[in-house]
């Protein structure tokens, strides 16, 4: 009787005809989800332990989000020219470069340069073509459920990964984790490349996409992505402050991996309310329960804090992502200008990660021990996800 139930719940919340194209962006999505998990708690924690200061750690995430605005654009063209699907595929081996820059900081700091810009090369390719392939694949009223089951598969498959992270330094080294992980990178890009695409043959005029950036009528929806620059603190910050409060990197990596698992079913039932019409509840409420999280870090204390805090922020993170997502593709949608959007919303993001990496850097020249303060910075630029609305 436990089981049916469940499964009727879950099949509740699964998106009943997803396209062929959302199906194999799925696929490439969550094994470079997976690849990227193995290492993304780790690579702050990385960086510190090369002797790096964390005004030196938001430095390095500062020049990436710098350079990525000024190459969206560009990023944008080459989906719109070559085809989105193909555009992914093609950040691949910049991924792999940035790995491999980012592993020899260990025996030369100044690696630290080219691993920002390979990252920023990635960046600007694969986001702006994913979110067009996203928006274009979608079914409309399906959207919300496609984003949650996406999320959850995601969150299930890389649930373990941290912990398969921290088992893989702990045996093998830190050149162990990135070389299975650039093997993973190759994996994600065969789905990609099955099914043949049209590209669309137009270009993106770079200025225009500029331009829209600081447009009146685009006012509010950018503050609204400024919100992002609360990410900055999460994936730069964060792992650091955990990684002081528990040492062991094993350890460290089993208690983030169970926060992950909590997440999944929780992630399910935002996306149905989303397709029910729920949007601006949720996203609200998201919002309040993030800023929250933020308010009450610094108690974290332990391996128990630690796994309340990452749990509950995983949670509420995703009330304020799959409606955002959701409005996102929508508008995307209705002009079918996906990759203009796609740009814009990457844009505007950059912009706040990078003003949060400024914002946070300043906090940390003036209180070399400013965590609270930083904490607090990332719950007002969670606030501002608020000014974000349907149509």
């Amino acid at each position: 009787m436990l089981t049916e139930r469940l499964r009727r719940y879950v099949g509740h919340y699964l998106a009943p005809h997803p396209s062929r194209g959302i199906r194999e962006l799925y696929a490439s999505k969550v094994i470079l989800d997976f690849a990227v998990a193995l290492v993304m708690l780790y690579e702050p924690i990385y960086l510190y332990r090369q002797g790096f200061s964390v005004i030196s750690i938001l430095g390095f995430y500062l020049g990436v989000y710098f350079l990525c605005f000024f190459l969206l654009p560009l990023g944008g063209k080459i989906g719109r020219m070559v085809g989105y699907e193909r555009a992914m595929a093609l950040s691949g081996p910049f991924l792999i470069l940035y790995y491999l820059s980012f592993v020899a900081i260990s025996g030369d700091w100044r690696f630290v340069v080219p691993a920002a810009v390979m990252l920023a090369i990635q960046k600007s390719i694969y986001w702006p073509s994913y979110h067009a392939d996203f928006a274009a694949s979608s079914q409309g009223p399906e959207t919300g459920r496609e984003i949650s089951n996406l999320t959850a598969l995601t969150s299930l498959v890389t649930a373990f990964a941290p912990a398969l992270g921290g088992m893989l330094v702990m045996l093998g080294g830190w050149v162990t984790l990135f070389a299975v992980v650039i093997v993973l990178v190759i994996a994600s890009n065969i789905p990609m490349l099955i099914t043949p695409e049209i590209s669309a043959g137009r270009g993106l005029p770079y200025l225009s996409a500029v331009r829209r950036v600081f447009r009146s009528e685009n006012r509010r929806r950018f503050l609204a992505y400024l919100g992002y620059g609360e990410e900055m603190i999460a994936l730069g910050l964060w792992p650091v402050f955990i990684a002081l409060k528990v040492p062991d990197l094993l350890s460290l990596g089993m208690i983030v991996s169970s926060a992950m698992i909590v997440r999944v079913l929780v992630v399910l039932y935002t996306g149905g309310l989303v397709d029910e019409g729920a949007r601006q509840p949720v996203l609200r409420n998201g919002v309040v329960f993030t800023a929250g999280s933020w308010l009450i870090r610094p108690l974290a204390v332990g391996g128990l804090g630690v796994f309340l805090f990452d749990a509950f922020y995983g949670v509420s993170k995703n009330m304020v992502a799959i409606p955002m997502a959701s409005i996102n593709y929508e508008l995307s949608r209705s002009d079918r200008a996906e990759i203009d959007h796609a740009v814009f919303f990457e844009m505007a993001l950059g912009v706040g990660k990078a003003l949060a990496c400024l914002l946070a850097m300043a906090i940390f020249w003036v209180f070399p021990d400013g965590w609270w303060l930083a904490f607090l910075l990332a719950g007002a630029f969670t606030a501002l996800y608020a000014l974000m609305r349907d149509g």
